[in-house]
């Protein structure tokens, strides 16, 4: 009833609807109660589109629908794996994410702490945590993101607890960057045998894993984990694949 009572142009906030069972369940008489109160539906959270709820299916199907600008960008990246690039021969570290605990910059900060001096450590974030070692970019637009890492050389993915697709990791992919990721069963499935992994929130795994990596072809790792996003995440196949599941729901 509030909903139906505002007026044209307005907007509302709603409570996150994962809080209801029937979101996951892609419950039906839950999504029309939703849809009845709605014009259009705009999707724009690319990574859980895949998943088969009211908010990502069920209101695709009950709506006008639209891809969000957020969406879109995703996608544009995506479609940019098929771009000519190369191994970035830098030895520097880069983290994306929010400083909140299941992204773990607290891994990444007591990185820092561990390794050579020489190496620069950034940090693409939302606030600043008391470390002299890491150059905090706060809050950055696209293009300034875009251009920071295409000049690092190994990109860290510490999370702690489930991701839902991991994009980050295959921009920095695609941008000449070895990512290095938590054992999360999501990155495994994003990487396959193409990644490298380190245990979940586990400092000295991953020191180990990186001192490995001081004995290895590095070029070889990068391609063989571009070659692996190229082959199964470019912008078409990722369409063809969402347009086959949603024929198919």
């Amino acid at each position: 009833s509030v909903l139906r009572d505002k007026k044209a142009g307005s907007i509302t906030l709603m409570e996150n609807i994962r809080f209801y069972p029937e979101e996951e369940e892609n419950n039906q008489k839950f999504a029309r109660e939703l849809a009845n109160v709605a014009d259009y539906f705009v999707n724009d959270a690319f990574s859980v589109s895949h998943r088969k709820h009211i908010s990502t299916c069920a209101l695709s199907n009950l709506l006008p629908s639209y891809v969000g600008r957020s969406l879109e960008l995703e996608l544009t990246m995506l479609g940019k794996i098929n771009e000519n690039i190369s191994f970035i021969p830098n030895n520097n570290f880069l983290f994306i994410g929010r400083n909140e605990s299941r992204k773990n910059l607290k891994l990444f900060i007591n990185l820092s702490k561990s390794i050579d001096e020489t190496r620069e450590f950034i940090a693409i974030t939302n606030k600043i945590s008391n470390d002299d070692l890491i150059k905090y970019l706060i809050d950055i637009s696209d293009d300034e993101k875009n251009s920071i890492i295409k000049n690092v050389g190994f990109f860290i993915a510490p999370q702690t607890h489930s991701e839902s697709f991991g994009i980050t990791i295959l921009e920095a992919i695609n941008a000449g960057n070895i990512a290095i990721c938590s054992n999360l069963t999501a990155f495994i499935d994003l990487l396959g045998d193409s990644g490298i992994y380190f245990e979940n929130n586990n400092l000295q795994s991953l020191l180990k894993v990186l001192n490995n990596l001081n004995y290895s072809d590095l070029d070889k790792i990068w391609n063989k984990q571009y070659e692996h996003i190229n082959r199964n995440y470019n912008s078409q196949k990722v369409l063809d694949d969402w347009i086959y599941v949603y024929n198919n729901l």
